[in-house]
């Protein structure tokens, strides 16, 4: 199949710190990639210059083979790329769906003015934009809690609220940096199963997870980054069972 998001040859430092260095790699479309190592491989720089929150200082980066180097952040949203962060983010006073809308593409004059010249057709698109936030919503298991206050909602649920902004930005690609990470078993297991829902609705997902069990659940292939480098892409078991990556991650056979 036709590579469909390609980093090559990408290097990145701060100071005399190396953060990557020429790491290539290229992910397919309707597939779930997840990026492993151990801590400070270089994970989250990736993911940040791959979204334009850093540039590379070496290499390019192309997304159904459209050039990303240089794009801001937003630009990157626009050509079909949205990421989640390990801190949220989220809107803590507002409400869940308020949340998604904001993420929503606005094709739609929705702003004071139209909403004094204009009521009737600023209350059909309200309408229309909530339901659509309504329906992300639905996508994570969260419709039910959707007038809720971000802020009244555990750590796991404003995880998922973060999948559905993502969603809602219509991005082709998602990047999900550490989706699991400090969840408790009950909201591990709903993580998992939203992930693997958007796996078999055949999206397109590059995830940064740390589970090896979790892993092995979720992902087609695994990229492996050390230091900045890519050292290995395959299939779970081919990637797991190689007893030099499981010496690097873990100092010892997974």
């Amino acid at each position: 199949m036709k590579d469909y998001l390609t980093v090559n040859k990408v290097s990145k430092h701060f100071g005399g710190l190396q953060a990557l260095q020429q790491s290539t790699f290229a992910i397919e479309r309707h597939k779930t990639t997840c990026l492993v190592g151990p801590n400070g491989a270089g994970k989250t720089t990736l993911f940040n210059v791959i979204t334009g929150f850093e540039q590379p200082d070496e290499g390019e980066i192309r997304f159904d083979g459209k050039l990303l180097n240089g794009l801001s952040p937003r630009e990157v949203i626009g050509e079909g790329i949205a990421r989640t962060f390990q801190n949220l983010r989220v809107f803590e006073e507002m409400t869940v769906v308020d949340n998604v809308m904001v993420y929503l593409n606005d094709d739609e004059a929705t702003g004071p003015l139209d909403a004094l010249f204009r009521p009737f057709h600023t209350q059909a698109a309200l309408r229309r934009k909530r339901a659509a936030a309504l329906g992300f919503l639905r996508e994570v298991n969260l419709l039910h809690k959707a007038d809720d206050i971000v802020r009244n909602l555990s750590f796991g649920q404003q995880k998922l609220l973060c999948i559905a902004r993502a969603l809602a930005t219509g991005a082709e690609l998602l990047l999900l940096d550490e989706p699991t990470s400090g969840l408790s078993q009950s909201a591990l297991t709903a993580m998992v199963e939203t992930v693997q829902k958007l796996r078999e609705q055949g999206r397109t997902l590059l995830v940064v997870e740390h589970n090896t069990r979790i892993v092995r659940r979720i992902a087609d292939e695994i990229v492996f980054l050390h230091e900045g480098r890519t050292m290995a892409q395959g299939e779970p078991d081919k990637i797991m069972s190689d007893p030099k990556l499981a010496e690097i991650y873990f100092g010892g056979v997974v």
